[in-house]
């Protein structure tokens, strides 16, 4: 979030866990982990919108995400692989079957392919890991999403072919 300062930021976690970078009206900014925002929001939501809460969820597209990460890994590998990623097409093909995808560099480097399908893939700022997230629309998709960035993960930063 500080490499945006200046700009509207909100993000998550995986966990549930709500980031948000700037003073929203009486709330003021959580630059820290915060697990109650994001049960509020959709009752406000579905509060101003004068819907039930279930109604507001069936509007939503479906959306799968998977997370997981590959432990002890070599790191100057790591950071070369993701440098490939972040300013070579060919590379980022490699893991989208040729298709080309959208780049986000904030945090790593997050790919989106056409159907908004997103593979992130970032090191952990404080263990030897390389975290990876995926948000597909099907959980099909969202699990060969995942199995395929960690196979070429596991394959770029000496990981060991272990899954767990």
């Amino acid at each position: 979030m500080q490499a945006l300062e200046g700009t509207r930021v909100a993000g998550f976690e995986a966990n549930g866990e709500f980031l948000l970078g700037f003073d929203a009206g009486p709330l003021p900014a959580l630059p820290t982990r915060d697990a109650v925002l994001p049960l509020i929001a959709p009752l406000v939501a579905a509060r101003a919108m004068d819907v039930s809460l279930s109604v507001l969820v069936a509007r939503l597209p479906t959306r799968v995400t998977r997370a997981d990460r590959l432990q002890g890994i070599d790191r100057t590998r790591a950071e070369a692989w993701i440098s490939a990623l972040a300013r070579d097409a060919t590379a980022r093909a490699t893991l989208w079957d040729g298709k080309d995808v959208t780049l986000d560099l904030t945090d790593g480097v997050r790919m989106i392919d056409a159907r908004g399908d997103i593979l992130h893939l970032r090191l952990s700022g404080n263990a030897p890991e390389l975290r990876v997230y995926v948000d597909a629309g099907d959980t099909g998709a969202a699990q060969d999403l995942l199995d395929r960035g960690l196979a070429h993960a596991r394959t770029w930063t000496g990981a060991s072919t272990d899954p767990s």
